[in-house]
This record gives C-alpha cells, structure tokens and sequence, in this order.
C-alpha cells in the first residue's frame, strides 16, 4: 500500500474540497492518504524543497517550483470582479497616505501579494501569518492589511474599510478571472499516479458538492467549529464551482496573464508557461 501525503491549507474552500477523499468516499486502489494542514505560505515553501507529492500552493509559488511540480486542471480558487483579495484599513486613506502606509500581507509567494505589486507597485509591505493580519490592522499595528481567505468577508464586522479592491483592479485591467490558489502534483510521481490523483481530487470536489450539507459539517468540524455554517457556505459558493472542477482556457489565460505581468515589472525572473495536469 502506497502512501500519498495531501497537503492543504485549513482555509475552508480546501477542507470541503477534500472531503470525499477524507471521508474515504473516493479512493485509488493500493494507494492510501494522509492530510497536512499548514497556512498557504508555508505550503508555498515546503514546495520549494518539494516536500509533498500533491499540495495546495499559491499560483504565485509556481514559477519557483515549475521544474519539481505541475498544475493541476483541478482544484483551483479564483477571485471575480466582486470577490478576491483587498487591502483594508481602521479609517480611510488616499492614495499618498497609502504609498507611505505599512501593509501587512500573506506571504510573499502568495498570488495576493503578488497582484498588490502589480496594482500599487509602491506598496510597503511586512510579513504576517494570514489568520493574524485583521486583528493587526485593528490593534493598529500595521496601518492596513492585504486580506485572504474568510477574512474578506469579516472586516466590515471588525470595523475596517476597504481601501484597494484588487478584484476590480484585476478585472479592469485583464478583464479575466483572479488566479488565487491551486494544487500541484510532483513530477517524481508515476504519470499514471498523477493522472489517477488528479480524477481523485475531481471526484473528491463533486462528491462534496453533491454531499454538501455532510460536507460543510465535515468543513466547521476541521477548521475550527467557530464559524457558522452558513457563513461557510456564503464562502465556498465563491471558490468551488465549475472552474474549480476543470480549468478551461479562461482560466489559463488569466495564470498566463499573472506570469507575464508578473515577469514584465521583474517581481518574477523569467518568463514561465504552465505545465498542466
């Protein structure tokens, strides 16, 4: 029996979109898993040494591990022109106040943070874990945060404002879907391995949707239990549906647009062409 470790971040869209592998409803013959749940940007640099065989990563992380992994057409998150990654702050701030604002972002692999370079190039970022940068913007130790994950849609509870939506940004400027997050298979698995993972993770995200109420239970129980689960819900309508199932040409023309914007204003050192699975 082969061992396969599934890394993923505690991030709810991930955790319901393993549910069917989890919940032992999808399998692969002579191969059993294990899940590892770590924030984003931890998952991001685990890649760089290409520690797990199949893991969750930002489409930031990519063009830094493309010779050890390829994308999978399957399990992918991306943002709209009403939903993705913002910068938040306590009180409002222009243009200038912001040039000169500390802004504390996810990673510096994250797609996020990335698509902040791109939109407001004079950004002065510091480094945080994500599940931290909203109670800093509220404690005022930094003066605003670059938001992901459920955060996006709890800051106005918390008192803050929007202050840079990078949905719209992206929208306007590429007029396609956000790409946000994904999984990446190793190429030093077995290519009928891969190609059995990644019909895996497809059943694994159908079967959810169509268990969805056990689903979500099975999503609040893992993360945290402190979230309802209609709020859950709220979230993952956002980040698993049909792209999420299969990524079509939309889709790949926005990760190609993120490398290439990303290669033309040099936050990333060489022009890459995804490898898909």
């Amino acid at each position: 029996m082969q061992t396969i470790t599934i890394a993923h971040s505690p991030d709810a869209d991930d955790i319901f979109m393993a549910y069917g592998l989890a919940c032992g409803a999808v399998t692969i013959p002579g191969v059993q898993f294990e899940f590892v749940m770590d924030d984003i940007e931890t998952l991001n640099k685990c890649a760089l040494e290409d520690r797990y065989p199949m893991t969750a990563i930002s489409f930031h992380a990519y063009p830094y591990i493309h010779k050890q992994y390829r994308l999978m057409t399957v399990g992918a998150s991306m943002g709209e022109a009403d939903y993705g990654p913002i910068v938040v702050a306590k009180t409002e701030l222009d243009e200038s106040q912001l040039s000169n604002a500390t802004i504390a972002i996810p990673g510096r692999y994250t797609s996020a943070a990335l698509i902040l370079k791109l939109a407001f190039p004079k950004a002065k970022t510091v480094i945080m874990p994500f599940n931290d940068i909203l109670p800093a913007v509220i404690d005022g130790r930094v003066d605003a945060g670059l938001l992901i994950h459920e955060s996006q849609m709890q800051f106005q509870d918390a008192g803050c404002q929007l202050i840079l939506n990078l949905p719209q940004w992206w929208q306007k400027k590429f007029k396609l879907p956000i790409p946000l997050g994904t999984n990446a298979l190793s190429k030093h698995l077995d290519s009928t391995l891969q190609e059995q993972l990644v019909k895996a993770q497809r059943d694994s995200i159908l079967y959810a949707m169509a268990n969805r109420d056990a689903a979500l239970r099975y999503t609040q129980e893992t993360r945290d239990g402190n979230l309802p689960i209609s709020f859950l819900d709220q979230y993952i309508a956002r980040y698993v549906n049909q792209r999420t199932v299969a990524i079509n040409d939309e889709e790949r023309r926005a990760v190609q647009a993120l490398y290439d914007a990303g290669f033309e204003c040099g936050a990333l050192t060489e022009k890459i062409t995804p490898e898909w699975i």
